[in-house]
C-alpha cells in the first residue's frame, strides 16, 4: 500500500515539476490531474506538499459564475427587446404610438433603437415597417443558456446531498479502450460501427494505455475468467486505441474505478457526473446526437439490486418522478440489468429515461478490487427528465428558439440563488444562504424552529432522543439542566483539570522527539483525541479517559459505521435488515450502553474539579423519558461525541493551519511565552491569549466542526418575507456562509487571523455569517468550555515545540459527523527549546 501510494505521489510529482520545466504555468489543475490520470484529491495534496517546500507556486483560481437579473429572465423568456419590438411588427407595418402601446414603452425605448440599427426594422414618419422576414435573436440565446444550468445544478445539490462526488469529465475525445474494452464491449458490438460512434480523424488513435491492465482485458476478452468464457474472439489492440467522443460517460467511472480499485485497503466510493455524451443518432422527438447523461455510481461490499431498484427510487423522487417502472434488459458490462422508464403525461407512454446495473465480475475483478465488492450504477439522459417532469412533448424544443424558461424558473428543483428547494425522499428541503434569511433565523427564539428529523432515526444510536436530537419541551428541559454546568465560571474551575489532562501528551511527544534525536514525525490526530476524551471524562463524568477508553473506541466505532451509510438507510427501511454493518452498530450501541451504565453504577470514578456536577444533573432530571436510563444514556453519548469530537478535530485544523502559516506560529508562540511566562496556564492568562484566540477562530471559519446547520420548520413560519410551511427541512451550509466574499471581502479564501482582531462580531459585515458552533436558540452550550480545552492544549504545545508539515500529508477533509482529515495530520517536530 505505501509503496503504490508513494508510486502515485511520485508521478504526479514528475509530472508537475517536468511540465512546469518547458511550461510557464498549470492552468487548470483539474484538466491536469485527469491527463495525467490520477484523482485531483491527490494532485492537490501534491501541489500544497511541493509549494510547502517552495518547489511551486501555487494559487487557488476563482471562477465567475453567471446568473441572470430579473429583467434578463424575461429577456430569456420572451426574448430580447429589438426581437420583441421586431415580432410584435406586422407585414403590413404598425403605427409608432400603437407599436409602443403593444410592447410597453420600456421595451419600445430599449429595442427600437437596436432593431434600427440592427437593420431590422425602418421608422417612417407614420409607420414602422419590417425591412427582414426572419431575425435570429443572439442575445436571447445567450441569456438561455446561462440559464440552462439550473437544472444540471439542481440535480448536482441532489447528488451531493446523497454523499457523492463529481467525477472529472472534460476529456470527451475518449478512447475505444475505456469507452468499450474495459467494459467488456466486444470489438465487433454494432454500436462500436461508425454509424452509432463518432470516430476522430486527426488524433486517431492514442498510445497511453496502462500495460498491465490492458493485458488483463485482453485476456478476459479472448479466454473469459473471474466465471465468464469471454467472447473467444481475437482481440486487437489497433482497434482499443481508436479515439473517439465518449458515448457515455461510464467511460469516465471506468477511469475512476480503475484508480480506485489500486488504492489499499478497499475504500467505499460514491461517484457522479452530468455532462455531455454524443451519438452517432437520428434527430426525432425524443433522441439528440448530442446530450448530456447524468451518471452515478455506488462501490460498496456486498451490495444487491434490492440496494440499486432502492436508490432508483430516491434519486428519482427527489426529482419529482415517482411514476417508475423497470424492465430487465442487456448491457455488456452489467448483469443483472433493467432500463427505467418514467411516465410522461404529456405524451400519455411510458418513456425509457435511463439504463441501471451491477457491474459485471470480470470486469471488476480485473481492475484488482475484492471478490466481496460491487458496485451498482445507473445513467440517463438529462434531457428526457426535464421534458418529463415539465410536460415537454419534443425534446428539440430544449434547445431551438421555442424554449420557454419560464418553466424552468418555476419548477420546484431550480436553484435561484442562495434559496432554493429539492425533496429526498418525499422530505421538503429548502436550501438557505441568503444572509437576510439566515438572520432571521439566528434571531428566532420560538420553538417551533426545531432541529431536523430527518436521518433521526438513522443516528439513533448515536444520539437518541438526547438535547442535540430533541425539539420543543423535552428540549427547553434538558437545555436548563445541562446549561448550567457549562457556564464560563464553572470553565474556569476546570482549567488545572484540563492542563493535567494535556501532560501525557506533551510527555509523549517529548518522548518521540528525544528517540528520533531530535525530530520527529507525529501524526496528531489520536493523541489529541484522546486528551480531549480524558478532559470530558475528568470534567463532566469524574472518570478518567483511562476508565472511559472502551467507551469512546467504541462510540467512535460506532459513528464510523453510521457515517458510511448516510445514502442507503434512509430507503425502505434498510435499517431494520439484519446486514453485516446494521448488526454491527447494533452490537456497538449495545456494548456502549452497557459500559455507560456499569460507570454511573459504579459512581462514576474518582471524582474531578467539577465534582460530577453535569453527571449528577442528567441522573436527577430523567425529563420526559420514559425510560430513565435511556435518558441518561442517550445524553452522556451525546456529551462524549460532541464534547471530544469537535475539540479534537477542531485542535487538529488550528496545527495544520500554524504548520503552513509559520509566521502566525510564531506569533502565537510568542505571546503564550510572553503572557505564562514558563508556568501552565491559568484562567487568567489564557484571557490574555488575543493571537491565539484569532487564529482559533479563523480556522473555526474555514474549517466548521460540522458542514451545515440543520433545522425543520414544527410549524408554519415566515422568515425573510418567506413563508415555509410546517414539515420542512432546512439546510444552512456552513461553508457558503463562511466563503461568502459579499460579506467577509475577497480574501475570503485565505488564512488571516487578523480579521478577528476585534472580536467575532467585527470579523464581518454581517455576523450571522459566521456560525461554527450553531445560530439562535440552539447554539452549541459548550462552546466557552471547547474554546478554553482548545487554547489550553495549543498554547502548551506552542511552548513546547516547533513544528511544520509533514510532505506525506495528504488534504482531504472528509464529513464523518464532523469535518475531519480523511487521513489524519502527520507533522514534524522538534522541542522549541532545543537551542536553548
Amino acid at each position: 500500500m505505501a509503496a503504490e501510494d508513494s508510486d502515485a505521489k511520485t508521478k504526479a510529482e514528475r509530472s508537475i515539476l517536468g511540465f512546469l520545466r518547458s511550461n510557464d504555468v498549470i492552468a487548470d489543475s483539474h484538466q491536469f490531474a485527469s491527463s495525467i490520470g490520477i484523482g485531483h484529491g491527490e494532485l492537490e495534496s501534491v501541489i500544497k506538499s511541493l509549494s510547502a517546500f517552495q518547489f511551486i507556486e501555487s494559487q487557488d483560481v476563482k471562477k465567475d459564475k453567471w446568473l441572470l437579473t430579473e429583467e434578463a429572465k424575461l429577456y430569456a423568456l420572451n426574448g430580447s427587446p429589438e426581437a420583441q419590438v421586431f415580432s410584435a411588427v406586422p407585414p403590413e407595418g404598425i403605427p409608432r404610438a400603437e407599436l409602443e402601446k403593444k410592447v410597453g414603452s420600456q421595451i419600445f425605448k430599449i429595442g427600437s433603437s437596436q432593431a434600427v440599427k440592427n437593420k431590422w426594422v425602418e421608422i417612417g414618419k407614420q409607420l414602422v415597417s419590417r425591412k427582414v422576414e426572419n431575425v435570429e435573436d443572439t442575445l436571447k440565446d445567450l441569456l438561455k443558456s446561462i440559464e440552462d444550468g439550473k437544472v444540471r445544478e439542481a440535480i448536482q445539490n441532489i447528488f451531493l446531498q446523497m454523499g457523492f462526488e463529481e467525477m472529472p469529465t472534460n476529456n470527451f475525445v475518449e478512447s475505444s479502450f475505456w469507452n468499450f474494452d474495459a467494459l467488456f464491449q466486444p470489438q465487433q458490438h454494432p454500436a462500436r460501427d461508425s454509424h452509432d460512434t463518432f470516430f476522430l480523424k486527426v488524433p486517431s488513435t492514442t498510445r497511453e494505455l496502462p500495460e498491465d491492465y490492458l493485458e488483463k482485458v485482453k485476456q478476459v476478452h479472448e479466454i473469459g475468467g473471474y466465471g465468464s468464457m469471454g467472447y473467444r474472439y481475437k482481440w486487437k489492440r489497433e482497434e482499443a486505441e481508436k479515439n473517439l467522443l465518449r458515448t457515455h460517460t461510464t467511460a469516465v467511472s471506468t477511469r475512476m474505478l480503475y484508480l480506485l480499485a489500486q488504492k489499499k485497503p478497499f475504500t467505499p466510493k460514491r461517484y457522479y457526473s452530468i455532462d455531455r455524451v454524443f451519438r452517432n443518432e437520428a434527430v426525432d422527438r425524443t433522441h439528440l446526437a448530442e446530450f448530456h447523461q447524468i451518471e452515478g455510481l455506488i462501490c460498496d461490499r456486498n451490495l444487491t439490486l434490492g440496494h440499486l431498484i432502492g436508490v432508483l427510487n430516491d434519486f428519482f423522487a427527489s426529482l419529482g418522478m415517482k411514476k417508475l417502472r423497470f424492465k430487465p434488459a442487456y448491457n455488456p458490462y452489467t448483469e443483472p440489468s433493467m432500463e427505467i422508464f418514467s411516465y410522461h403525461e404529456g405524451l400519455d407512454k411510458w418513456v425509457e429515461v435511463g439504463n441501471s446495473g451491477m457491474f459485471r465480475p470480470e470486469m471488476l475483478r480485473t481492475m484488482g478490487f475484492p471478490e466481496d465488492v460491487s458496485v451498482i450504477a445507473w445513467g440517463l439522459s438529462l434531457e428526457r427528465p426535464t421534458m418529463i417532469l415539465y410536460g415537454i412533448n419534443n425534446i428539440r424544443d430544449l434547445f431551438g428558439p421555442k424554449v420557454d424558461f419560464n418553466i424552468i424558473k418555476n419548477s420546484k428543483i431550480c436553484r435561484l440563488g442562495p434559496v432554493f428547494s429539492y425533496s429526498m425522499r418525499n422530505v421538503p428541503f429548502l436550501h438557505v444562504s441568503h444572509p437576510e434569511l439566515v438572520g432571521d433565523m439566528s434571531l428566532c427564539l420560538s420553538l417551533d424552529l426545531g432541529k431536523s428529523t430527518y436521518m433521526k432515526k438513522t443516528q439513533e444510536p448515536l444520539f437518541g432522543h438526547s438535547i442535540i436530537k430533541s425539539n420543543g419541551k423535552a428540549w427547553s428541559d434538558q437545555r436548563k439542566m445541562i446549561a448550567p454546568e457549562f457556564f464560563l465560571d464553572k470553565v474556569k474551575g476546570m482549567v488545572d483539570l484540563m492542563v493535567e489532562s494535556a501532560r501525557p501528551l506533551i510527555e509523549s511527544w517529548e518522548s518521540k522527539i528525544q528517540h528520533e534525536k531530535g525530530l520527529s514525525e507525529i501524526k496528531v490526530d489520536e493523541d489529541l483525541r484522546n486528551y480531549s476524551a480524558d478532559v470530558i471524562s475528568r470534567a463532566c463524568f469524574g472518570s478518567s479517559y483511562s476508565e472511559g477508553k472502551e467507551i469512546f473506541s467504541k462510540l467512535r466505532a460506532l459513528k464510523i459505521a453510521l457515517s458510511k451509510r448516510n445514502l442507503l438507510v434512509e430507503i425502505g427501511g434498510l435499517r431494520y435488515l439484519p446486514t453485516r454493518r446494521n448488526r454491527e452498530v447494533w452490537r456497538l450501541n449495545k456494548e456502549v450502553r452497557s459500559l455507560i451504565l456499569k460507570l454511573i453504577k459504579d459512581g462514576g470514578g474518582e471524582g474531578c474539579a467539577s465534582e460530577k456536577g453535569l453527571l449528577q444533573a442528567i441522573l436527577q432530571t430523567p425529563g420526559d423519558s420514559k425510560n430513565a436510563d435511556d435518558f441518561v444514556v442517550d445524553n452522556c453519548k451525546t456529551i462524549y461525541i460532541a464534547g471530544h469530537e469537535t475539540v479534537a478535530v477542531t485542535a487538529v485544523w488550528c496545527l495544520l493551519m500554524l504548520s503552513i502559516h509559520p509566521e502566525w506560529q510564531k506569533r502565537a508562540r510568542d505571546e503564550v511565552v510572553e503572557v505564562c511566562n514558563g508556568r501552565p496556564p491559568t484562567a487568567n492568562s489564557l484571557q490574555k491569549m488575543k493571537t491565539l484566540t484569532m487564529v482559533i477562530q479563523e480556522t473555526l471559519r474555514l474549517y466548521p466542526p460540522t458542514g451545515l446547520l440543520a433545522r425543520e420548520t414544527l410549524q408554519d413560519m415566515d422568515f425573510g418575507g418567506i413563508h415555509i410551511p410546517k414539515g420542512v427541512n432546512i439546510s444552512i451550509p456552513l461553508a457558503t456562509l463562511h466563503h461568502d466574499s459579499s460579506s467577509w471581502g475577497t480574501d475570503v479564501n485565505e488564512f488571516k487571523p487578523e480579521r478577528f482582531a476585534k472580536g467575532a462580531r467585527s470579523a464581518t459585515q454581517l455576523p450571522c455569517m459566521y456560525a461554527p458552533f450553531g445560530i439562535g436558540r440552539r447554539t452549541c452550550l459548550g462552546q466557552n468550555f471547547a474554546m478554553v480545552e482548545l487554547k489550553i492544549v495549543l498554547s502548551l504545545i506552542l511552548s513546547k515545540f516547533n513544528f511544520s508539515l509533514s510532505p506525506n500529508y495528504q488534504h482531504c477533509p472528509s464529513m464523518r459527523l464532523v469535518v475531519e482529515p480523511e487521513f489524519g495530520v502527520e507533522l514534524l517536530m522538534e522541542r522549541h527549546d532545543k537551542d536553548m
